[in-house]
């Protein structure tokens, strides 16, 4: 029997959970493991164990951040031998029958590591910004059932459906990132592991996004998006370190820029801020793209064996 573990972190959104929950049970075999790294309250709790049984709930005691919640729920999920695991965020709703689409497409293509169903407006039936601007509306609507998972280069971490054996291969979130961005760095290990990515369009859910921030993307929430974004962009395996200097100083000059033109105040921020906690990750940050430059080199090498006729001697 398929097991389904949904990993859900909880940091101030307890207005979008009860739906959340409601619409992501899929059945009996699957549990949700409700990361909390602020303080639940506990009327909402229990009226979510009195929604789905089979919750687990983890305090953390603090806000450890989104990667480090997650990889405990996860390291959850492997302990109990889940066939696939689901990053869940708390401001998504799903529609009746979503998973069913996601485990066909799992059944048919094994190649797929990881797969998403579309992604909606929180409220409505259009495509949110991601769904446009990644799968792309021509494509989903030339689209037909029974067809292959459209591929993607990432899918965002609001709902994401991995296969157990990824996370054993790849490891879990990198907690290099304090916020932001620590989907598609998974998503990245996962192709340079020789996994495809994709989307299931009859499977379908709506997000917000920035829940935790009560919906707003507010300054806080841009300055932690445009750190992340400078650490995933000097950690690219498939760029020099120079091609990775130059996007992280063109990254910079562009919040200067957005602050001298009156329209946000990052730039401020970044003596403040950005220069001091890439220095205090300079070492990580090194080993990181060193990881990867050597997964990426490992599987070329793989595939190229493959390719290869074998001698006979």
């Amino acid at each position: 029997m398929v097991t389904l573990v949904s990993v859900i972190v909880n940091f101030r959104t307890e207005r979008w959970l009860p739906r959340c929950v409601e619409t992501l049970c899929t059945g009996d075999t699957h549990t949700i493991v409700l990361v909390d790294n602020a303080r639940l309250d506990p009327l909402v709790l229990d009226s979510l164990r009195q929604m789905h049984p089979m919750l687990e709930y983890i305090q953390c005691g603090e806000n450890v951040g989104f990667g480090r919640a997650n990889n405990i729920g996860i390291a959850k999920a492997l302990e109990k031998g889940a066939d696939y695991i689901g990053i869940i965020n708390p401001d998504v709703w799903f529609e009746p029958g979503w998973f069913e689409p996601i485990l066909s497409s799992f059944g048919s293509y094994a190649d797929y590591g990881m797969l998403a169903p579309l992604q909606l407006e929180y409220e409505g039936n259009g495509l949110s910004e991601w769904a446009r601007k990644v799968v792309g509306a021509e494509r989903v609507s030339a689209w037909r059932p029974s067809h292959a998972p459209l591929d993607v280069s990432w899918i965002e971490g609001s709902a994401m459906i991995i296969r157990g054996e990824v996370f054993e291969k790849i490891g879990g979130f990198d907690e290099i990132f304090d916020m932001f961005f620590e989907d598609n760095d998974l998503c990245r290990r996962a192709r340079l592991a020789g996994y495809k990515i994709g989307v299931a369009p009859d499977s379908r859910y709506h997000h917000l996004g920035s829940g935790s921030f009560g919906g707003n993307h507010s300054i806080e929430r841009n300055i932690r998006c445009s750190l992340s974004h400078l650490i995933y962009a000097m950690t690219d395996p498939a760029k020099s370190i120079a091609a990775n200097s130059c996007e992280a100083a063109y990254m910079l000059a562009g919040l200067g820029w957005g602050w001298l033109a009156g329209r946000h105040a990052t730039f401020p921020h970044i003596a403040a801020r950005f220069v001091p906690s890439l220095w205090r990750k300079r070492e990580a940050i090194r080993k990181k793209r060193r990881r990867e430059r050597i997964l990426a080199g490992f599987v070329a090498d793989t595939q190229k064996a493959q390719r290869e006729p074998t001698r006979a001697f």
